[in-house]
């Protein structure tokens, strides 16, 4: 900051009388007024009266900034290279109005500048004032070379040894942002037999190392495959489900042996014929193996005649009498050692009385019809299963009807009908009796004399009397329901036309 008084601006103010005062518009300047600026004094007599001028004040910043550093180690990249900016080196220089720039006289850095530097941080303010600090800037490598090792080297054993000399490695490829200093490997002078890793080490000028890896393969050679034993499957077996070994054992040329895996061929084998077939296996080798000469494993498999169905089953051994032709009564199942899918039939023979009453969906038995079954308690079917190889069993199977488990009070039973012909409840009857076994229907007149009976349940009354004349009024009726001791007396009505 700066100040002035009036005195400063005053150059020889004068009055007649004499001055009383002197005043100045603006008396502190700041930073924002480096430059020029216009200040008014006022000079003021002992009469009151007053009179001004325009002055021209010049404020200029002649203080240069304070600089402060600080030293650094920057890491060169993969490139070799290092970048550095003023902010970097800056540790809170500082102006007395405001900093305008700040500068390096080394930016970047490379290889050749490992180790300590010295650069100068210039730092300048808006009213052109510099001033300048050195730092130290110290520029490490960390980047580990790279190295690529040579392909891996598969070799065969020395004759009459179990290693292998004179082996070429090949040259490996190496590079490193600055400089490779070294490249080394640990290989022996004779490889054993099997797989040796050969590391490979590269170290650069600063001392960082990477390694990389290759392998040699001393290979033995295959001389003998033992082939497996007969494997034997029922017919119908995929072949991906025959179960053939994974490994063959094999002898190799320095005497060892090993089980390796095995790919076989399908070849002609056909599941679903019986018979016996070859098949042939290609050997996966083993690491560090070879087969020159082309040995492959063999194995027989029989697939075995088909085998008859052993036993047939059905799931149930009653049904409910008010079973509907939708709802499932049973379900037939076959035992059978090599076939999972079976045809079921009802056939006739022994055991086949009420076929015609029951029908077979897919494996699962049902009543074609509820009606026409009261006064029957005990049925039997006779099924057959045929197998894909058409092998056959067949069994007869007992069913009988459960006790209608409905209670008397829930039976529906209309009292009233009209027997005009139209179609619509032209005659009496109470459709659930069909369910029970032992039924007795009655109907009276007033006078007591009976005009209708029926054990049949599906039977209904018709409204017509003895001599086929349609009735009409109240009449009584009774029913007599002997599986469950049950009586039910009431009065229908014939409404005429």
């Amino acid at each position: 900051t700066a100040s002035i008084t009036a005195a400063d601006i005053n150059k020889g103010s004068s009055d007649n009388c004499g001055i009383a005062s002197m005043s100045l518009s603006k008396t502190a300047f700041d930073c924002s007024d480096v430059g020029t600026s216009e200040v008014v004094l006022a000079v003021t007599d002992g009469s009151g009266n007053i009179a001004t001028a325009k002055a021209t004040v010049t404020v200029a910043d002649n203080l240069a900034p304070v600089v402060q550093v600080k030293h650094i180690t920057v890491q060169l990249d993969a490139a070799g290279k290092a970048t550095i900016t003023a902010a970097d080196l800056d540790n809170g220089s500082t102006d007395n109005c405001s900093i305008a720039s700040m500068s390096l006289d080394k930016r970047t850095f490379s290889c050749e500048d490992l180790g300590e530097n010295k650069v100068t941080l210039t730092v300048a303010d808006a009213s052109g004032n510099k001033a300048t600090a050195v730092a130290t800037v110290t520029v490490e490598d960390k980047v580990v070379p790279m190295i690529t090792a040579p392909v891996a080297v598969v070799v065969n054993v020395d004759a009459g040894k179990t290693t292998a000399s004179n082996v070429t490695l090949g040259e490996p490829t190496a590079s490193d942002n600055c400089s490779v200093a070294s490249v080394t490997n640990d290989a022996p002078v004779e490889f054993p037999t099997g797989t040796t890793t050969v590391t490979w080490t590269v170290t650069d000028a600063s001392g960082n190392s990477t390694t990389a890896t290759q392998t040699v393969t001393v290979r033995r050679d295959i001389v003998s495959v033992a082939n497996p034993a007969q494997i034997n499957v029922p017919i119908r077996t995929a072949y991906p489900s025959v179960p053939l070994p994974g490994t063959v054992m094999v002898t190799y040329s320095d005497g060892a042996t090993e089980a390796i895996g095995v790919v076989w061929a399908q070849g002609t084998y056909n599941g679903l014929i019986a018979g016996i077939y070859p098949l042939t296996g290609q050997l996966t080798l083993a690491e560090g193996t070879t087969n020159l000469r082309g040995l492959t494993a063999q194995v027989t498999v029989e697939v075995q005649p088909n085998k008859v169905p052993t036993a047939l089953a059905f799931s149930a051994t009653t049904f409910k009498p008010e079973a509907t032709a939708d709802e499932v009564i049973g379900t037939l199942t076959t035992t059978d050692p090599d076939d999972t899918e079976f045809v079921y039939a009802l056939v006739s023979g022994e055991g086949a009385t009420h076929n015609s009453l029951f029908e077979i969906r897919g494996d699962q038995v049902y009543l074609k019809s509820n009606k026409g079954l009261s006064g029957m308690t005990s049925f039997t079917i006779r099924v057959r299963s045929t197998d894909p190889y058409l092998n056959t069993i067949e069994r007869t199977f007992t069913l009988t009807k459960q006790a209608y488990d409905r209670t008397v009070d829930q039976l529906k039973i209309v009292n009233a009908f009209s027997p005009n012909g139209d179609g619509i409840n032209d005659n009496w009857a109470i459709p659930e009796l069909r369910f029970y076994n032992e039924v007795y229907i009655q109907v009276f007149d007033r006078s007591g004399v009976r005009v209708f009976e029926t054990t049949d349940p599906e039977k209904g009354w018709d409204g017509r009397g003895p001599n086929g004349q349609i009735l009409k009024g109240a009449f009584l009726f009774t029913v007599e329901v002997k599986d469950i001791n049950w009586v039910k007396r009431g009065v229908v009505t014939i409404l005429g036309k």
